[in-house]
């Protein structure tokens, strides 16, 4: 009797481990595409605007050059803050392993659109920009970096800046799934007050992605959703015109710096009410 029984036990505990091995290589083949999948869009990423790069000339070379600097002091102070999990080269001959090409850049004038906000204007106020430069840095085939220059009074000045393996690893999957299937060739970089866009075609139809891509506009939503970042605009410049003429609110401003938002909720409550 004891002998079955422990010949039960014994084939019980084989069942149950049969089964821990049976989960374990689920596991192993699940966390096997996820990784392959995942690696498959970087790559995927890496190669997506080929159809549109274009080797850097000897001018943007020159622009390149011009804000080594101050991409390098960027680089130092990340990595004394802790934060230097992105930074990709901390010399310039890691620097300069980088090998950078342009992409095609173009503006949605403010002006000429706020004229006639409509979609059917749209397309009509996009036009190449002038003095910015987009740049996209590789290194060993990797997106590494991608670099708005902008030329100010002769001097080029780095804008739009985003760098780091990692950085591109978590975020890039949505841009890749939403340019699978543009018309070939059509994809480039859009600048409008101060942001940057993703444009493309489908079919020839326009089409519209915030940086990363996970917010998708057609003609129509994008022009709503630009005439939205002109009332954005109009309010930042409504209140600091107002506080440019209102020393009292700049030294409230001061006060309140170190404050807890409950505490400056009263504070202002109390400003206003002592105004009046």
């Amino acid at each position: 009797m004891e002998s079955k029984i422990e010949l039960y036990d014994v084939w019980v505990c084989g069942k149950k481990i049969i089964i821990v091995m049976r989960v374990f290589l689920c596991f192993i083949v699940v966390s096997y595409f996820c990784i392959s999948c995942t690696g498959s869009k970087i790559e995927d990423f890496n190669k997506m605007f080929n159809d549109v790069e274009r080797p850097v000339d000897k001018e943007q070379k020159a622009i390149i050059s011009e804000l080594k600097p101050v991409l390098l002091h960027i680089a130092k102070r990340m990595q004394v803050s802790g934060s230097g999990e992105n930074v990709v080269y901390q010399s310039e001959e890691e620097f300069d392993e980088i090998d950078f090409t342009s992409l095609p850049y173009y503006e949605l004038n403010e002006n000429e659109f706020y004229e006639d906000p409509s979609p059917e204007n749209l397309m009509n106020c996009i036009h190449p920009v002038k003095g910015r430069e987009f740049f996209l840095g590789k290194k060993d085939g990797n997106v590494v970096i991608a670099l708005e220059a902008i030329n100010r009074d002769s001097i080029w000045s780095k804008g739009f800046s985003v760098e780091g393996n990692k950085y591109f690893e978590e975020n890039f999957s949505w841009i890749h799934d939403r340019l699978i299937g543009c018309d070939e060739g059509s994809s480039y970089f859009l600048t409008f007050l101060e942001r940057v866009y993703v444009g493309c075609t489908y079919g020839g139809e326009p089409c519209f992605f915030n940086f990363i891509g996970n917010m998708c506009f057609d003609r129509k939503s994008f022009a709503f959703a630009m005439l939205g970042q002109k009332k954005l605009k109009n309010s930042y410049e409504e209140y600091f015109d107002k506080m440019a003429r209102d020393p009292e609110m700049m030294k409230q401003i001061e006060k309140e710096r170190n404050m807890t938002c409950e505490e400056i909720q009263k504070e202002r409550q109390k400003w206003e009410k002592d105004k009046k």
